[in-house]
């Protein structure tokens, strides 16, 4: 059986451990990740079909990742290519990779393969569409997950390398200084599913997965730069239980 860590330590992803993930098809992929996490110890998943699984955890933070991409189904023949340049080893397609945000869910797979955290976990569809999944959620647990003992939500979807984007509560700096802390660099966002979770008030942050080009078939994937978000967000569930619960005002 295999031990899983506890303290604040993630080994390194192999990518070709992951790269069936690229090719879930829209409408199967939150069944296939329903099957996963109850593997993981997860207990009934909440599945609201063609928007989100919602999975609560034991460890006090949320997850939150999209599985829709903006290339749409029938990606089950993509060919994925290997390349290196001066940022290191990528993948790519020429039919477009879909690491934005297939790279977002790839981490938190390796999470919870590799380490006992069980934070809660949010997975979306309708992301690239305004948002659809993270809406129908906000309105139906939006309100509880304020007034939990959710320390704060953690998004894996944005492009680069140790980004950390806040959205609304970007002028909370307790909880920017909390966050680049551990190494992120504060950059400035639009909008992504986790502003609708902020709409209530619950402090969140969405994190680098190592994607650039997104929405483009010339998208790249580094791992090694979800590699870096993957070893603080460790150290982030570890410290999880002492940290306090972020909120601000709406």
């Amino acid at each position: 059986m295999q031990n899983l860590q506890t303290s604040p330590f993630v080994p390194r992803l192999n990518p070709d451990d992951y790269l069936h993930v690229f090719r879930w098809k829209e409408e199967e992929a939150l069944g296939r990740l329903e099957e996963i996490v109850c593997q993981h110890g997860y207990a009934q998943p909440e599945v609201a079909k063609g928007k989100y699984l919602y999975a609560p955890g034991s460890t006090p933070l949320l997850l939150v990742a999209h599985a829709d991409t903006v290339f749409g189904n029938g990606r089950t023949k993509i060919e994925i290519l290997r390349g290196e340049d001066d940022m290191g080893a990528y993948l790519t397609s020429p039919q477009g990779l879909g690491a934005d945000d297939r790279a977002g869910i790839i981490g938190i797979l390796h999470m919870l393969a590799h380490t006992a955290h069980r934070p809660s976990l949010l997975i979306t569809l309708g992301e690239e569409r305004g948002c659809i999944g993270a809406q129908a959620f906000a309105e139906r647990h939006g309100s509880a997950l304020a007034g939990s003992e959710l320390r704060y939500a953690v998004e894996l979807d944005r492009r680069g390398d140790m980004q950390a984007v806040f959205y609304l509560n970007n002028q909370v700096r307790e909880f920017t200084r909390f966050v680049t802390g551990y190494g992120f660099r504060h950059e400035i966002g639009s909008s992504s599913d986790i502003t609708r979770l902020q709409e209530y008030g619950l402090c969140a942050v969405n994190r680098s997965v190592g994607y650039y080009g997104e929405h483009r078939t010339t998208e790249r994937w580094y791992p090694r730069h979800l590699d870096n978000t993957l070893a603080a967000l460790s150290r982030m569930l570890a410290d999880a239980p002492v940290a306090r619960r972020f909120r601000f005002e709406v």
